[in-house]
């Protein structure tokens, strides 16, 4: 029986490296310093590099492209440099990049992806148009969205165990197209499955309706009657807001809800506040 590519590999890199000995000064204590010491009698070199690299590309499909999807792209085309390993494609239901926010409620200085720090933020906490402005700035700066195809909804996703796949389902326009992959990602958000309360006749009004999840900006609540239902998260930023501007605002709620201080607000130059950055500050 011939042997295994991973025995040859093994063997070659071994002979190579006898081949090859580690410079006596190359090696060194372990220690954080770098300062150098004598070898104990059985010391064994390692060798530094990728042993070998797997000869198929892994399919990863992604679901969602907000911060999930965009941070795994950046993951394979950037940070990792991936491609020559993965072959990635995030399906989009929307035209777009982006997600579900009415206000970030920790500091906006952590709300981004992790190598690619935001220092134009204006406040402590940003906005939802903020956090969509600089999602869709880094995602052409970085060409994030190479492998998104938008308009696409999936609408299945089975594990199929004699391919040991996934196969997905994706709707685009009136068409349904079927797709398969090694590695299926979720990074649909928890607001995404939004849904209107089951109330008679709410679809029949004849003024505005919106819901906190589908919001739609440019209306202007100056001067109305305004009645929101719940008292979650979201409310809890959009009633003070709209309290500003509304004739009359009336907040019918369930049950109590429970508001903890906010996150890391110590580290606020005004706790209790949204305080803006000066220039010099963002420098």
């Amino acid at each position: 029986m011939a042997p295994s590519r991973d025995l040859v590999d093994i063997a070659s890199h071994v002979a190579a490296e006898s081949a090859n000995p580690i410079p006596e000064e190359a090696h060194t204590n372990g220690s954080t310093n770098g300062t150098t010491t004598e070898k104990p009698h059985n010391w064994i070199p390692i060798a530094e590099h990728v042993l070998w690299k797997p000869t198929r590309k892994v399919k990863v499909i992604s679901i969602g492209c907000g911060f999930s999807g965009l941070t795994m792209a950046q993951k394979i085309q950037n940070a990792y440099k991936m491609d020559d390993r993965v072959e990635h494609v995030i399906y989009e239901k929307n035209p777009e990049i982006g997600g579900t926010w009415v206000m970030c409620d920790v500091p906006a200085h952590i709300y981004t992806f992790l190598d690619i720090p935001n220092p134009d933020w204006p406040a402590f906490y940003a906005t939802g148009g903020e956090i969509q402005e600089y999602l869709t700035k880094t995602t052409k700066q970085y060409n994030l969205d190479r492998d998104v195809k938008y308009n696409s909804k999936v609408i299945e996703a089975i594990w199929d165990e004699e391919s040991a796949q996934w196969k997905v389902k994706v709707k685009q326009g009136e068409n349904v197209i079927s797709d398969t992959c090694d590695i299926l990602i979720n990074g649909s958000g928890v607001l995404n499955a939004w849904s209107w309360p089951n109330i008679a006749g709410l679809h029949e009004f004849k003024g505005h309706i919106c819901h906190s999840a589908d919001w739609r900006s440019g209306y202007d609540f100056a001067g109305k009657r305004i009645a929101v239902i719940g008292n979650g998260s979201s409310a809890i930023q959009i009633v003070p807001e709209l309290a500003k501007v509304a004739s009359r605002l009336t907040n019918v709620v369930r049950s109590p809800t429970w508001i903890s201080a906010p996150f890391a607000e110590e580290l606020s130059k005004a706790p209790g506040t949204n305080p803006k950055y000066t220039d010099e500050e963002k420098e």
